[in-house]
């Protein structure tokens, strides 16, 4: 009996060994298996609808164009605040995604902030050509100290949207808009009338977006040169606000709306002009039932156009070497003539590169959508968004548009909206 639990004992421990040794051989086959496996790439971004699904289509298209890697869009609903929010949160989590998309108005942030990998290692590397890419569009992408750290992927710029209808109903002239701010003002008089308003500037844009094209087109800053201070409380900042005052509490002659209800106004025919990003154009378009028009940002009388590129820019987030690059290559295809005509063509932001608005695809595009092509006329106006630095400077977004709405609501004066604004403003640089 001993003997033949002996024996068992023999037989089980020489087939566990066997076993054991098959089993050594197949974290080599698994390995092999693995590393065959595409390499899966998160791509943080913002944009949802049309646009969310071009996004889409540009992350198809990249992956079937190669095997190695695997990219998939993350939609994070809100604005790119919200975005950085999200980031914030993961940081502590350590669950980043691989590409992300970042409003121009937090490249310093990023930048300072940011776990990423700057886009000119790659460069650098892979001597990468860029003169494709229009000079003031790579700018956007750039740091403080000159390096490429993002990629310029969606931009827009502010236009005047105008409802030809309207204009003729009212003895406007449709093909001749207003080209400065007290044109505009006079032409917002002349089309309010019952329940429609002649005018509205997105006031509630993120980031002071549409502030920086007034104070920047009358003349002014937004930010000391050396960006220690704030500089739109001077004359520009005060004549800017002093503008939509004007229009909202004297002429009444533009309302006051927030998140979509301008855009709904003026698809549905109650807003006759509306200032907005170019990048709505496709949306505007699909959701009006009038001729519509689109005209080039106002001007302050012959004074130069200065208008923030608005928009957003891709980054390669810190992690594996091997998601790193993809994360590259992924922004590599994003950027290129292809994926900018897709941003231009269906999403309605501005291609970044001269071979894309060049080419034929666009060519033929733009000949049948010819609004599409105003933004166009302001590249050399197009200065970046500003950013302002440290920790805190983020924040300063909501103190100068909870001191507009004050100024715009009557519970404060133009001057003491700008002073308040520029004083908290700059305890939060310090």
């Amino acid at each position: 009996m001993k003997k033949t639990l002996l024996s068992l004992i023999v037989i089980v421990f020489t087939f566990s060994i066997l076993a054991a040794c098959t089993n050594t051989s197949n974290p080599s086959e698994s390995s092999t298996q693995s590393s065959n496996k595409p390499i899966e790439l998160t791509f943080m971004h913002i944009l949802g609808g049309d646009q969310g699904k071009s996004i889409e289509k540009i992350a198809d298209n990249f992956n079937k164009s190669q095997t190695k890697y695997v990219v998939k869009p993350v939609f994070e609903s809100g604005n790119y605040e919200g975005l950085v929010e999200k980031l914030q949160a993961l940081l502590v989590t350590k669950k980043l995604p691989d590409v992300v998309m970042s409003g121009l108005n937090f490249t310093n942030y990023f930048n300072d902030n940011m776990p990423i990998v700057p886009a000119q290692t790659f460069i650098d590397k892979e001597q990468t050509d860029l003169s494709d890419f229009y000079p003031n569009m790579l700018e956007l992408g750039k740091g403080k100290d000159g390096k490429q750290y993002a990629m310029p992927f969606a931009v827009s710029t502010p236009v005047l949207y105008y409802n030809k209808d309207m204009f003729k109903k009212a003895g406007l002239d449709p093909e001749n808009p207003p080209k400065t701010f007290e044109e505009v003002r006079e032409a917002a008089k002349t089309l309010t009338a019952g329940d429609q308003y002649g005018m509205f500037y997105d006031y509630t844009i993120s980031g002071a977006w549409m502030f920086q094209a007034m104070v920047e087109t009358m003349g002014g800053q937004m930010a000391a040169d050396d960006g220690k201070s704030v500089a739109f409380n001077s004359e520009p900042g005060k004549k800017a606000l002093q503008h939509w005052v004007d229009l909202v509490n004297n002429d009444k002659s533009m309302p006051k709306m927030v998140g979509s209800q301008p855009l709904q106004s003026f698809t549905s025919g109650k807003l006759g002009m509306y200032a907005y990003s170019t990048g709505a154009l496709n949306q505007i378009e699909d959701a009006s039932n009038f001729e519509l028009g689109v005209a080039p940002f106002p001007t302050d009388g012959d004074q130069q156009r200065k208008i923030p590129a608005g928009g957003n820019t891709l980054y390669v987030m810190k992690s594996t070497p091997e998601k790193e690059k993809g994360a590259w290559e992924f922004i590599k295809y994003a950027t290129s003539t292809e994926g900018t005509t897709i941003v231009a063509k269906e999403m309605g932001y501005m291609a970044t590169r001269k071979s894309a608005v060049e080419g034929q695809e666009l060519g033929a595009y733009f000949k049948e959508n010819p609004l599409a092509k105003v933004t166009y006329t302001q590249l050399e106006d197009m200065v970046p968004w500003n950013n302002y630095s440290g920790a805190d400077g983020t924040r300063i977004y909501k103190v100068i548009q909870d001191n507009i709405d004050a100024a715009l609501n009557n519970q404060k004066t133009v001057d003491q909206a700008i002073e308040d604004a520029a004083k908290e403003a700059n305890n939060l640089l310090k």
